[in-house]
């Protein structure tokens, strides 16, 4: 009987196909779409103190709207004009804080962010329209940075606000050949 039980499982292996030899096929990663904690922060966004920041999220400010209002109505944002655009920031954290550009007078591009998030909420700028902001939005703000540094640090000037590129009001005693800073 074995013998039999033998012949029957090697006439069964000699029948069967060979299975092509190559390298092991390993299924693709599972794909997790998206930023699992967009919700939670889109909610926080919506209920956020900034007008600005509170309608992009809700989706009341939207690309081809009107700039200006936004400008005379939120007088907390710094805004930055040169050639056909304008430029608003708000940064508390200067970290990256909330963005909205406008060329044309219209709302073209807006962006708000932190050091662990960013979320686009209008983008149509074409790519030679953004390279020409960039290229115009870094002079603009070289020139505005130095000329509020320009300013003496007086209580209410604005080089007095940008206190981390200024030294302290008082050097403590230096030690030994180490050279003592000087104000600008």
């Amino acid at each position: 009987m074995r013998t039999a039980v033998l012949l029957i499982a090697v006439g069964f292996v000699g029948c069967a196909k060979p299975q092509p030899v190559g390298p092991e096929v390993v299924p693709a990663p599972r794909d997790i779409g998206g930023d699992p904690h967009r919700a939670a922060r889109m909610e926080s966004l919506r209920d956020s103190k900034d007008p600005i920041l509170r309608d992009l999220a809700r989706g009341h400010i939207k690309g081809g709207d009107a700039i200006e209002p936004l400008v005379k109505q939120n007088p907390h944002y710094d805004v930055i004009r040169f050639g056909d655009y304008v430029v608003m920031y708000w940064d508390l954290s200067k970290y990256d804080g909330t963005t909205l550009v406008g060329k044309g007078g219209t709302v073209r591009y807006a962006v708000t962010g932190s050091c662990t998030f960013r979320e686009e909420f209008i983008n149509t700028l074409s790519p030679e329209e953004r390279t020409a902001y960039w290229n115009g939005h870094d002079a603009a703000w070289r020139w505005r940075t130095e000329a509020r540094l320009a300013l003496p640090a007086a209580v209410g000037a604005p080089a007095a606000h940008d206190f981390w590129k200024r030294p302290p009001l008082a050097w403590p005693e230096p030690a030994g050949d180490i050279p003592v800073p000087r104000e600008r």
